[in-house]
């Protein structure tokens, strides 16, 4: 673990306050940034793709609806795809549109599937599905 420490004068001794624009600041404006996985709420495909790249996802949930893919969903490290609405089935679809496998999770990944529906799939030529 690297800390890098830097000193300086606090702001009312030299007579500044710190400011975003012209708002000043207060403590709780300065977040420490998060190593910890979180979850991603989606809505619709190009959120859903976004999420499935950000390593510090680890679960994505997916709200009502079907997700037709163009391409199919890369999955290369460990990660939880979650239905927002489990009851009843159905209610949340990825669909492969049949151009491309639906799902693609790489050697020594977990994936957890809960309550999804997956349709469309088509391997490539060759390939098995």
């Amino acid at each position: 673990l690297r800390l890098l420490v830097l000193a300086c004068a606090p702001s009312a001794a030299v007579g500044l306050a710190p400011t975003r624009g012209n708002v000043p600041l207060r403590s709780g404006d300065f977040p420490l940034a998060s190593t910890q996985p979180t979850t991603a709420r989606v809505r619709t495909v190009t959120e859903l793709l976004r999420a499935a790249k950000d390593d510090a996802v680890a679960q994505i949930v997916l709200a009502k609806g079907q997700y037709q893919l163009l391409t199919q969903l890369r999955i290369n490290r460990n990660l939880t795809l979650e239905a927002e609405v489990l009851d009843p089935p159905g209610e949340v679809v990825l669909d492969g549109s049949s151009r491309s496998r639906v799902l693609y999770v790489a050697a020594d990944v977990t994936v957890a599937l809960v309550g999804l529906d997956i349709t469309g799939g088509q391997p490539p030529d060759g390939a098995s599905g």
